[in-house]
């Protein structure tokens, strides 16, 4: 899944939403990445799993007014910005643990 910046051209197998005024692609993508799982069960087994056009056209997003979808995608875009420090400061701990436990080792 995936969002793009903007305009594309796609082939055939893959599947696309295209969002006018009224909808925030943002709102869309967090709308299909809460369904991920279902979208997966979704996929026709084959080398690469994929959906048909049919079965993604009967997937129903809920669509809030405008406003409401912004202020959601505002919220959820936090909590990414949030998420996305805490796994940079994990990764610093992790390095300064390292860092410690390798200097604590080759002063022996």
């Amino acid at each position: 899944m995936a969002l793009a910046g903007k305009e594309m051209a796609t082939n055939q197998q893959i599947n696309s939403i295209v969002c006018n005024k009224d909808n925030d692609p943002l709102f869309i993508f967090f709308s299909l990445q809460k369904g991920r799982k279902k979208l997966i069960n979704l996929g026709k087994t084959t080398a690469v799993p994929i959906i048909n056009k049919s079965e993604f056209g009967r997937i129903k997003i809920p669509l809030p007014p405008l406003e409401t979808q912004k202020q959601i995608v505002a919220k959820l875009s936090a909590v990414q910005e949030y998420e996305k420090r805490l796994i940079d400061q994990r990764a610093k701990l992790k390095e300064l643990f390292d860092s410690v436990l390798h200097k604590s080792m080759s002063n022996k």
